[in-house]
């Protein structure tokens, strides 16, 4: 299982670094790093290497689990809320309100431009790589082979871990808006006023973490009912060897 678990996490880790890397080969997102913060104003990119972190670490944590296990389920508890609250806002804003969450494309000199402006879109393999692949690694790693979190880690541990990555996430974002004239990472952000965004970064930090209360819960049940079946195996086994004897 563990050879399995690897090879899954080191073709995740591949995928999800070429996706990062093709941001910077891209000569259609050049605008981006000439902006104050480029790639890393994103919440998707630091969510992207926070992903790859945990996966480098646990990858690595057989040969000094004593330091790295709990490092590898503090980083989880920060990454798994951060990547389903970017991919359920990011797909379900492509779907409903693209928008809000695209860019205007640039016009292209000599073309006659459309009422409403093109958005920008990178090409799909890089789309799943950076707002697809991470979520769905975590969610696997979580409920594949991690266990549930216990005690203060699933109650007021996350809900700390989560309060400090919205302050410094939304600390971050307003820094990089004022340094690049109120253009923000997302045009979501730009098009609201100060008060409005603090209450989007509010919001989402609300959602992520009542989204992991719920993916915490339902481990729970799930390694209660194969303690459970576990327990009714054992207790039939011992009953059959009885009656074997006898």
């Amino acid at each position: 299982m563990s050879l399995v678990r690897s090879g899954i996490q080191v073709a995740a880790a591949s995928y999800m670094y070429w996706g990062f890397h093709k941001l910077h080969t891209a000569d259609f997102l050049s605008d981006i790093d000439n902006q104050y913060g480029g790639h890393w104003q994103f919440l998707t990119i630091l969510g992207l290497w926070t992903s790859l972190l945990y996966l480098f670490i646990s990858i690595f944590t057989p040969l000094l689990p004593s330091v790295l296990h709990p490092l590898k389920r503090i980083i989880l508890l920060l990454a798994l809320p951060v990547e389903t609250v970017i991919t359920s806002i990011y797909w379900s804003l492509i779907l409903l309100a693209p928008q809000l969450i695209l860019p205007p494309a640039t016009p292209v000199e000599g073309e006659v431009q459309p009422e409403e402006p093109n958005l920008f879109r990178i090409p799909l393999s890089m789309d799943l790589a950076l707002h697809a692949v991470p979520a769905v690694i975590l969610l696997l790693e979580f409920f594949g082979w991690e266990k549930a979190y216990r005690g203060w880690r699933g109650s007021w541990g996350a809900a700390a871990v989560a309060a400090f990555a919205a302050v410094a996430y939304g600390t971050w974002s307003e820094r990089c808006g004022a340094r690049n004239n109120g253009l923000f990472p997302y045009p979501f952000l730009t098009f609201n006023t100060y008060e409005t965004r603090l209450c989007i970064y509010g919001g989402a930090t609300t959602f992520a973490l009542f989204f992991f209360f719920g993916l915490n819960a339902l481990k729970k049940k799930f390694e209660r009912q194969v303690k459970g079946k576990g327990r009714q195996m054992d207790g039939n086994g011992r009953v059959g060897g009885g009656k074997g004897r006898k």
